[in-house]
């Protein structure tokens, strides 16, 4: 949804350049994911952004040129949000780099719904429609207030296979994670894993 409000285009602005700064340092892991996304891309966007400021520069106003620039903008920032999804799942930092620019945006809610499958050996919860990311965290032992919680597996999905690699008593709890970062912890789940 377009909002027509000179602080939110500001931020949108600001956001954008962030990220294409990000992504001339990282081209070659975006260029492995998808062709498109080289040079020639960066100094288009470049090009979008010029087009902006010479917009807000002209004494001609357009509130439908305005529309358009900002859409345009928003759906580059969007496609490279979404392949560093992808491109830096294994990499929390750079992933954080794109995803958490904008603190004005709410935490996700709280997950619910997480279960696990003994049988497929999946963790499952229900999709959040304030997250872009979940994040599956583990701590060895029962509950306790001293519990050392360690990330296990964080990506866009709500199904995951995962055993721990030793056996024993594990609390097991999601969150969810967008732009202004992790949410509200769920439920804390309670397991126990034997020796296969």
């Amino acid at each position: 949804m377009y909002i027509n409000s000179k602080e939110s285009n500001d931020e949108n602005i600001q956001s954008a350049k962030k990220i294409l700064i990000f992504l001339e340092q990282d081209l070659s892991n975006f260029s492995k994911y998808k062709e498109n996304i080289n040079q020639e891309y960066i100094q288009n966007t470049h090009k979008l952004l010029e087009k902006i400021d010479t917009f807000y520069s002209s004494k001609d106003y357009d509130i439908l040129e305005e529309i358009e620039l900002f859409s345009d903008l928003s759906n580059i920032v969007s496609e490279i949000k979404e392949m560093a999804k992808f491109v830096f799942i294994d990499n929390q930092d750079k992933l954080s780099n794109y995803i958490s620019l904008n603190k004005t945006i709410e935490k996700p809610n709280k997950i619910s719904g997480l279960e696990y499958s003994h049988s497929t050996e999946h963790f499952t919860w229900k999709p959040n429609s304030s997250s872009n990311l979940y994040q599956l965290q583990f701590s060895l032992g029962t509950i306790n207030e001293e519990m050392n919680w360690e990330e296990a597996f964080m990506g866009p999905v709500t199904m995951l296979h995962f055993v721990p690699e030793t056996p024993g008593d594990y609390c097991f709890r999601v969150l969810g994670f967008n732009d202004s970062g992790l949410g509200v912890p769920s439920d804390v789940l309670e397991l126990y894993f034997g020796r296969n």
